[in-house]
Protein backbone atom coordinates (compact mmCIF):
# COMPACT_ATOMS: atom_id res chain seq x y z
CA UNK A 1 0.00 0.00 0.00
CA UNK A 2 0.71 3.56 -0.85
CA UNK A 3 1.72 5.50 2.36
CA UNK A 4 -1.14 7.92 2.64
CA UNK A 5 1.54 11.26 3.51
CA UNK A 6 4.53 11.89 1.46
CA UNK A 7 7.96 10.80 3.63
CA UNK A 8 9.77 13.74 3.80
CA UNK A 9 12.87 11.66 5.78
CA UNK A 10 16.56 11.75 4.56
CA UNK A 11 16.61 9.04 2.10
CA UNK A 12 19.81 7.24 3.93
CA UNK A 13 18.25 3.56 5.18
CA UNK A 14 15.88 2.98 2.69
CA UNK A 15 18.94 2.46 -0.44
CA UNK A 16 19.75 -1.15 -1.02
CA UNK A 17 23.65 -2.27 -2.30
CA UNK A 18 22.76 -4.03 -5.47
CA UNK A 19 25.47 -5.45 -8.10
CA UNK A 20 27.47 -3.32 -10.74
CA UNK A 21 25.93 -3.73 -14.30
CA UNK A 22 28.68 -5.25 -16.58
CA UNK A 23 28.89 -1.75 -18.46
CA UNK A 24 29.60 0.26 -15.22
CA UNK A 25 33.20 -0.95 -15.60
CA UNK A 26 33.67 0.00 -19.67
CA UNK A 27 34.97 3.39 -19.06
CA UNK A 28 37.37 4.45 -22.65
CA UNK A 29 38.15 7.50 -24.57
CA UNK A 30 36.92 10.51 -23.97
CA UNK A 31 34.33 9.67 -21.05
CA UNK A 32 36.97 8.42 -18.87
CA UNK A 33 37.27 11.36 -16.87
CA UNK A 34 33.46 11.47 -16.34
CA UNK A 35 33.94 7.50 -15.20
CA UNK A 36 36.47 8.34 -12.80
CA UNK A 37 34.88 11.17 -11.30
CA UNK A 38 31.52 9.54 -11.19
CA UNK A 39 33.37 6.57 -8.88
CA UNK A 40 34.93 8.70 -6.56
CA UNK A 41 31.00 9.55 -5.55
CA UNK A 42 30.71 13.26 -7.16
CA UNK A 43 27.11 13.18 -8.30
CA UNK A 44 26.88 15.67 -11.01
CA UNK A 45 29.02 13.32 -12.60
CA UNK A 46 27.14 10.55 -11.82
CA UNK A 47 23.70 11.97 -12.99
CA UNK A 48 25.54 12.90 -16.19
CA UNK A 49 26.35 9.02 -16.58
CA UNK A 50 22.89 7.73 -15.74
CA UNK A 51 22.03 10.31 -18.55
CA UNK A 52 24.64 8.76 -21.11
CA UNK A 53 23.29 5.49 -19.97
CA UNK A 54 19.62 6.52 -20.69
CA UNK A 55 20.25 7.89 -24.02
CA UNK A 56 21.93 4.44 -25.20
CA UNK A 57 18.65 2.68 -23.33
CA UNK A 58 20.59 0.72 -20.59
CA UNK A 59 18.09 1.29 -18.22
CA UNK A 60 19.91 -0.73 -15.56
CA UNK A 61 23.21 1.38 -15.56
CA UNK A 62 21.29 4.52 -15.51
CA UNK A 63 19.70 3.64 -12.38
CA UNK A 64 22.40 2.62 -10.94
CA UNK A 65 24.28 6.13 -10.94
CA UNK A 66 20.97 7.75 -10.35
CA UNK A 67 20.64 5.58 -7.01
CA UNK A 68 24.52 6.45 -6.27
CA UNK A 69 23.81 10.41 -7.21
CA UNK A 70 20.95 10.11 -4.65
CA UNK A 71 22.61 8.90 -1.50
CA UNK A 72 24.65 12.05 -2.28
CA UNK A 73 21.37 14.09 -1.70
CA UNK A 74 21.18 15.13 -5.89
CA UNK A 75 17.55 16.55 -6.12
CA UNK A 76 17.40 15.36 -9.73
CA UNK A 77 18.68 11.77 -9.19
CA UNK A 78 16.13 11.06 -6.28
CA UNK A 79 13.32 12.27 -8.56
CA UNK A 80 15.01 10.00 -11.74
CA UNK A 81 15.24 7.07 -9.09
CA UNK A 82 12.08 7.53 -7.71
CA UNK A 83 10.39 7.58 -10.87
CA UNK A 84 12.51 4.34 -11.94
CA UNK A 85 10.50 2.71 -9.36
CA UNK A 86 6.81 3.93 -9.83
CA UNK A 87 7.09 3.12 -12.74
CA UNK A 88 9.29 -0.34 -12.30
CA UNK A 89 12.02 0.33 -14.59
CA UNK A 90 15.73 -0.24 -14.89
CA UNK A 91 15.12 -3.75 -13.48
CA UNK A 92 13.83 -1.76 -10.58
CA UNK A 93 10.39 -3.56 -9.09
CA UNK A 94 7.32 -1.36 -8.99
CA UNK A 95 7.66 0.12 -5.50
CA UNK A 96 5.12 2.96 -4.67
CA UNK A 97 6.02 3.40 -1.50
CA UNK A 98 9.88 3.52 -2.22
CA UNK A 99 9.46 5.83 -5.17
CA UNK A 100 7.51 8.22 -3.07
CA UNK A 101 10.19 8.44 -0.42
CA UNK A 102 12.85 9.48 -3.39
CA UNK A 103 10.56 11.78 -4.58
CA UNK A 104 10.03 13.28 -1.43
CA UNK A 105 13.49 13.69 -0.69
CA UNK A 106 13.16 15.65 -4.27
CA UNK A 107 11.02 17.79 -3.63
CA UNK A 108 12.68 18.81 -0.18
CA UNK A 109 15.81 19.49 -2.24
CA UNK A 110 13.46 22.13 -4.22
CA UNK A 111 13.09 19.92 -7.64
CA UNK A 112 10.12 21.44 -9.22
CA UNK A 113 8.82 18.21 -11.21
CA UNK A 114 8.82 16.43 -7.91
CA UNK A 115 7.24 18.89 -5.94
CA UNK A 116 4.38 18.77 -9.07
CA UNK A 117 4.70 15.09 -8.95
CA UNK A 118 3.84 15.07 -5.22
CA UNK A 119 1.72 17.55 -5.18
CA UNK A 120 -0.87 15.98 -7.48
CA UNK A 121 -0.32 12.58 -5.30
CA UNK A 122 -1.48 14.97 -1.94
CA UNK A 123 -4.29 15.93 -4.16
CA UNK A 124 -5.29 12.52 -5.91
CA UNK A 125 -5.53 11.87 -1.78
CA UNK A 126 -7.79 14.77 -1.46
CA UNK A 127 -4.70 16.13 0.91
CA UNK A 128 -5.56 19.53 -0.57
CA UNK A 129 -3.41 21.45 2.22
CA UNK A 130 -0.09 19.10 1.27
CA UNK A 131 -1.00 19.71 -2.20
CA UNK A 132 -1.37 23.11 -2.05
CA UNK A 133 1.80 23.61 -0.21
CA UNK A 134 4.16 21.31 -2.92
CA UNK A 135 2.08 23.17 -6.04
CA UNK A 136 2.68 26.77 -5.29
CA UNK A 137 6.52 25.69 -4.47
CA UNK A 138 6.93 24.03 -8.20
CA UNK A 139 4.55 26.76 -9.59
CA UNK A 140 6.82 29.86 -7.90
CA UNK A 141 9.50 27.73 -10.31
CA UNK A 142 7.26 28.28 -12.57
CA UNK A 143 6.77 24.48 -13.65
CA UNK A 144 3.59 24.48 -15.81
CA UNK A 145 2.07 21.04 -14.57
CA UNK A 146 1.68 22.79 -11.22
CA UNK A 147 0.32 25.84 -12.80
CA UNK A 148 -2.44 24.25 -14.59
CA UNK A 149 -3.00 22.35 -11.25
CA UNK A 150 -3.57 25.29 -9.72
CA UNK A 151 -5.73 26.62 -11.71
CA UNK A 152 -8.14 23.45 -11.55
CA UNK A 153 -7.94 24.04 -7.54
CA UNK A 154 -9.16 27.32 -8.42
CA UNK A 155 -11.55 26.63 -10.90
CA UNK A 156 -13.58 24.31 -8.60
CA UNK A 157 -13.14 25.40 -5.09
CA UNK A 158 -10.46 22.91 -4.41
CA UNK A 159 -8.93 23.18 -0.67
CA UNK A 160 -9.24 26.94 -1.36
CA UNK A 161 -12.14 29.58 -2.01
CA UNK A 162 -13.60 29.28 -5.62
CA UNK A 163 -11.77 31.96 -7.51
CA UNK A 164 -12.67 31.87 -11.24
CA UNK A 165 -9.91 35.13 -11.84
CA UNK A 166 -6.76 33.25 -10.27
CA UNK A 167 -8.10 29.98 -11.85
CA UNK A 168 -7.70 32.10 -15.10
CA UNK A 169 -4.23 33.62 -14.51
CA UNK A 170 -3.06 30.20 -13.60
CA UNK A 171 -4.22 28.50 -16.74
CA UNK A 172 -2.86 31.21 -18.78
CA UNK A 173 0.30 31.11 -17.44
CA UNK A 174 0.55 27.50 -17.99
CA UNK A 175 -0.34 27.89 -21.61
CA UNK A 176 2.27 30.78 -22.35
CA UNK A 177 4.48 27.90 -21.33
CA UNK A 178 3.18 25.09 -23.62
CA UNK A 179 0.73 23.41 -21.63
CA UNK A 180 -1.77 21.72 -23.52
CA UNK A 181 -4.41 20.99 -21.55
CA UNK A 182 -4.02 25.07 -19.91
CA UNK A 183 -4.64 26.03 -23.43
CA UNK A 184 -8.11 24.18 -23.25
CA UNK A 185 -9.18 25.71 -20.07
CA UNK A 186 -8.05 29.16 -21.20
CA UNK A 187 -9.81 28.93 -24.63
CA UNK A 188 -13.26 28.14 -22.32
CA UNK A 189 -12.47 31.07 -19.87
CA UNK A 190 -12.54 33.26 -22.90
CA UNK A 191 -15.40 31.82 -24.48
CA UNK A 192 -17.22 32.17 -21.25
CA UNK A 193 -16.06 35.39 -20.11
CA UNK A 194 -15.12 33.43 -16.50
CA UNK A 195 -12.21 34.92 -14.16
CA UNK A 196 -11.97 37.64 -17.33
CA UNK A 197 -14.10 39.52 -20.23
CA UNK A 198 -15.46 37.21 -23.04
CA UNK A 199 -12.87 37.34 -25.30
CA UNK A 200 -14.08 35.24 -28.90
CA UNK A 201 -11.04 35.95 -30.92
CA UNK A 202 -8.53 34.84 -27.77
CA UNK A 203 -11.54 31.79 -27.32
CA UNK A 204 -11.06 30.96 -30.92
CA UNK A 205 -6.79 31.23 -30.50
CA UNK A 206 -6.61 28.71 -27.87
CA UNK A 207 -8.88 26.37 -28.67
CA UNK A 208 -7.45 25.97 -32.40
CA UNK A 209 -3.87 25.29 -30.77
CA UNK A 210 -5.10 22.46 -28.66
CA UNK A 211 -6.99 20.98 -31.23
CA UNK A 212 -4.04 21.07 -33.70
CA UNK A 213 -2.43 19.34 -31.20
CA UNK A 214 -4.93 16.41 -31.34
CA UNK A 215 -6.88 17.12 -28.36
CA UNK A 216 -10.32 15.40 -29.11
CA UNK A 217 -12.11 17.97 -26.45
CA UNK A 218 -10.80 21.36 -28.16
CA UNK A 219 -11.34 19.59 -31.58
CA UNK A 220 -15.39 19.07 -30.20
CA UNK A 221 -15.13 22.77 -28.90
CA UNK A 222 -13.73 24.19 -32.34
CA UNK A 223 -16.98 22.47 -34.28
CA UNK A 224 -19.08 23.73 -31.54
CA UNK A 225 -17.71 27.87 -32.41
CA UNK A 226 -17.77 27.29 -36.06
CA UNK A 227 -21.55 25.44 -36.00
CA UNK A 228 -22.80 28.31 -34.18
CA UNK A 229 -20.40 30.75 -35.55
CA UNK A 230 -19.00 32.29 -32.02
CA UNK A 231 -16.57 35.20 -33.38
CA UNK A 232 -16.56 33.52 -36.48
CA UNK A 233 -17.90 32.97 -39.80
CA UNK A 234 -20.53 29.82 -38.95
CA UNK A 235 -19.39 27.77 -41.17
CA UNK A 236 -20.97 23.90 -41.41
CA UNK A 237 -18.26 22.00 -43.00
CA UNK A 238 -15.39 23.10 -40.89
CA UNK A 239 -17.76 22.33 -38.23
CA UNK A 240 -18.44 18.83 -39.10
CA UNK A 241 -14.72 18.57 -40.14
CA UNK A 242 -13.44 19.21 -36.55
CA UNK A 243 -16.44 16.80 -35.24
CA UNK A 244 -15.30 14.34 -37.44
CA UNK A 245 -11.80 14.54 -36.09
CA UNK A 246 -12.89 14.26 -32.55
CA UNK A 247 -14.68 11.22 -33.10
CA UNK A 248 -11.64 9.89 -34.21
CA UNK A 249 -10.13 10.50 -30.69
CA UNK A 250 -12.73 8.77 -29.09
CA UNK A 251 -14.57 12.23 -27.94
CA UNK A 252 -18.34 10.89 -27.67
CA UNK A 253 -19.98 14.13 -27.24
CA UNK A 254 -18.87 14.59 -30.97
CA UNK A 255 -20.15 11.51 -32.40
CA UNK A 256 -23.61 12.28 -30.73
CA UNK A 257 -23.20 16.10 -31.64
CA UNK A 258 -22.41 14.54 -35.65
CA UNK A 259 -25.58 12.21 -35.56
CA UNK A 260 -27.79 15.13 -34.41
CA UNK A 261 -26.98 17.14 -37.28
CA UNK A 262 -26.95 14.46 -39.39
CA UNK A 263 -30.47 13.52 -38.29
CA UNK A 264 -31.47 17.31 -38.56
CA UNK A 265 -30.37 17.20 -42.37
CA UNK A 266 -32.46 14.02 -43.31
CA UNK A 267 -35.80 15.63 -41.65
CA UNK A 268 -35.22 18.92 -43.37
CA UNK A 269 -33.90 17.29 -46.74
CA UNK A 270 -37.20 16.73 -49.42
CA UNK A 271 -37.53 13.25 -51.58
CA UNK A 272 -35.36 13.48 -54.76
CA UNK A 273 -38.75 12.26 -56.83
CA UNK A 274 -40.32 15.59 -55.72
CA UNK A 275 -37.98 17.61 -57.06
CA UNK A 276 -37.44 16.01 -60.21
CA UNK A 277 -41.74 16.24 -60.41
CA UNK A 278 -41.36 19.89 -59.48
CA UNK A 279 -38.37 21.62 -60.53
CA UNK A 280 -37.77 25.02 -59.05
CA UNK A 281 -38.35 27.49 -61.37
CA UNK A 282 -35.86 30.82 -60.77
CA UNK A 283 -36.34 33.86 -61.56
CA UNK A 284 -34.05 36.72 -62.05
CA UNK A 285 -35.61 39.95 -61.08
CA UNK A 286 -34.63 43.31 -62.49
CA UNK A 287 -32.70 45.91 -60.85
CA UNK A 288 -35.80 48.54 -61.29
CA UNK A 289 -38.52 45.78 -60.30
CA UNK A 290 -39.75 45.88 -56.29
CA UNK A 291 -39.67 43.23 -53.88
CA UNK A 292 -42.49 41.22 -53.26
CA UNK A 293 -44.59 42.37 -50.64
CA UNK A 294 -43.87 39.38 -48.43
CA UNK A 295 -40.19 41.43 -48.09
CA UNK A 296 -41.36 44.42 -47.68
CA UNK A 297 -38.73 47.81 -46.93
CA UNK A 298 -37.35 50.49 -48.52
CA UNK A 299 -34.97 48.66 -50.79
CA UNK A 300 -34.38 44.90 -51.38
CA UNK A 301 -32.18 43.77 -47.87
CA UNK A 302 -33.36 46.49 -46.16
CA UNK A 303 -36.76 46.17 -43.95
CA UNK A 304 -39.06 48.36 -41.69
CA UNK A 305 -39.49 45.54 -39.84
CA UNK A 306 -36.38 44.80 -37.31
CA UNK A 307 -36.33 41.65 -35.00
CA UNK A 308 -33.92 42.12 -31.99
CA UNK A 309 -32.99 38.72 -30.52
CA UNK A 310 -31.33 38.98 -26.78
CA UNK A 311 -30.93 34.87 -25.76
CA UNK A 312 -29.78 34.34 -21.61
CA UNK A 313 -29.02 31.64 -19.68
CA UNK A 314 -26.45 30.21 -17.27
CA UNK A 315 -22.75 29.25 -18.17
CA UNK A 316 -21.93 27.57 -15.67
CA UNK A 317 -24.18 24.51 -14.28
CA UNK A 318 -23.73 21.21 -12.15
CA UNK A 319 -25.11 17.65 -13.77
CA UNK A 320 -28.60 17.46 -12.50
CA UNK A 321 -29.33 21.16 -12.09
CA UNK A 322 -32.84 21.86 -13.72
CA UNK A 323 -32.30 25.56 -15.11
CA UNK A 324 -34.22 28.00 -17.81
CA UNK A 325 -33.12 29.76 -20.76
CA UNK A 326 -34.63 32.64 -22.22
CA UNK A 327 -35.32 34.01 -25.60
CA UNK A 328 -36.51 37.36 -25.88
CA UNK A 329 -37.86 39.11 -29.28
CA UNK A 330 -38.62 42.44 -30.06
CA UNK A 331 -40.01 44.27 -32.80
CA UNK A 332 -37.48 47.23 -33.04
CA UNK A 333 -38.43 48.61 -36.57
CA UNK A 334 -41.49 50.68 -37.62
CA UNK A 335 -43.68 47.51 -39.49
CA UNK A 336 -45.53 44.76 -38.39
CA UNK A 337 -43.02 42.05 -38.53
CA UNK A 338 -44.85 39.06 -40.70
CA UNK A 339 -44.80 35.43 -39.79
CA UNK A 340 -41.97 35.38 -36.54
CA UNK A 341 -40.98 32.24 -35.94
CA UNK A 342 -37.69 31.21 -33.38
CA UNK A 343 -35.46 28.24 -34.51
CA UNK A 344 -33.92 26.41 -30.91
CA UNK A 345 -30.81 23.89 -30.86
CA UNK A 346 -29.97 22.18 -27.55
CA UNK A 347 -27.17 20.45 -27.56
CA UNK A 348 -26.43 16.67 -26.76
CA UNK A 349 -25.83 16.74 -22.93
CA UNK A 350 -28.76 19.46 -22.01
CA UNK A 351 -31.88 18.22 -22.35
CA UNK A 352 -35.84 19.83 -22.41
CA UNK A 353 -37.56 18.65 -19.22
CA UNK A 354 -40.56 18.15 -20.59
CA UNK A 355 -39.40 15.93 -23.64
CA UNK A 356 -35.53 15.11 -23.50
CA UNK A 357 -35.92 13.17 -26.56
CA UNK A 358 -36.68 16.69 -28.46
CA UNK A 359 -32.93 18.53 -29.40
CA UNK A 360 -34.58 21.15 -32.28
CA UNK A 361 -37.52 22.38 -32.40
CA UNK A 362 -39.53 25.88 -33.54
CA UNK A 363 -41.73 28.44 -32.23
CA UNK A 364 -44.05 30.54 -33.79
CA UNK A 365 -44.51 34.12 -32.65
CA UNK A 366 -46.82 35.02 -35.50
CA UNK A 367 -47.23 39.07 -36.52
CA UNK A 368 -45.15 41.02 -34.20
CA UNK A 369 -46.49 44.65 -33.99
CA UNK A 370 -43.57 47.53 -33.79
CA UNK A 371 -42.66 48.11 -30.54
CA UNK A 372 -44.10 44.29 -29.15
CA UNK A 373 -42.00 41.81 -27.37
CA UNK A 374 -42.25 38.27 -26.49
CA UNK A 375 -40.67 36.12 -24.37
CA UNK A 376 -40.44 32.41 -24.29
CA UNK A 377 -38.38 30.65 -21.70
CA UNK A 378 -36.86 26.82 -22.31
CA UNK A 379 -36.56 24.53 -19.17
CA UNK A 380 -33.96 22.19 -19.64
CA UNK A 381 -31.95 19.59 -17.10
CA UNK A 382 -27.93 18.99 -17.23
CA UNK A 383 -27.40 15.25 -18.03
CA UNK A 384 -23.94 15.38 -17.77
CA UNK A 385 -20.32 17.17 -17.64
CA UNK A 386 -19.12 18.91 -20.49
CA UNK A 387 -18.94 22.24 -22.43
CA UNK A 388 -21.98 22.67 -24.10
CA UNK A 389 -23.26 25.09 -26.77
CA UNK A 390 -26.86 25.83 -27.81
CA UNK A 391 -27.84 27.88 -30.14
CA UNK A 392 -31.06 30.15 -31.06
CA UNK A 393 -31.79 32.11 -34.67
CA UNK A 394 -35.46 34.25 -34.99
CA UNK A 395 -36.84 35.48 -38.73
CA UNK A 396 -39.39 36.88 -39.99
CA UNK A 397 -40.43 37.16 -44.08
CA UNK A 398 -39.96 41.08 -43.89
CA UNK A 399 -37.00 41.24 -41.16
CA UNK A 400 -33.46 40.41 -41.32
CA UNK A 401 -32.56 36.93 -39.22
CA UNK A 402 -31.03 36.88 -35.91
CA UNK A 403 -28.77 34.10 -34.80
CA UNK A 404 -27.25 33.72 -31.01
CA UNK A 405 -25.34 31.19 -28.74
CA UNK A 406 -24.61 30.54 -25.37
CA UNK A 407 -21.93 28.47 -24.15
CA UNK A 408 -22.69 26.76 -20.91
CA UNK A 409 -20.05 24.42 -18.82
CA UNK A 410 -21.24 21.83 -16.79
CA UNK A 411 -19.63 19.58 -13.98
CA UNK A 412 -20.14 16.98 -11.89
CA UNK A 413 -21.43 17.58 -8.56
CA UNK A 414 -18.81 17.00 -5.42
Amino acid sequence: MMTALPVLAENSGFVTEEAKPAAIDSASGDKAPLFEAARSGYAPAQVELAKLYEDKNDLESAAYWYEQAAKNNDAEANNKIGRYYLHGLGGKPKDPDTAVKYISTAARLGHADAMTLLGNYCYYLKDYDNALAWLRGAAAKEEPNALYKLGVMYEYGEGVAQDHEKAFNYFKTAAEKDHVDAWINLGIDYLLGRGTSKNYDQANYWISKAANAEKPTAQKILGDIYYSGLGVTANHDTAVYWYEKAVQGGSADARERLAQIRSKERTVEKPKEIVKEKPVETKIRKKTEKPKSSRKGTAPGIYKAVLDLKFTGPTNAKVGDRYKYVVSIKNSGSETAENVIVDYTLPIGISLIKDSSTKSFTLSAGNMAPGSVKNYNVEVVADYAGIFINSVSVKGANAHDKHSSICTKVINRR
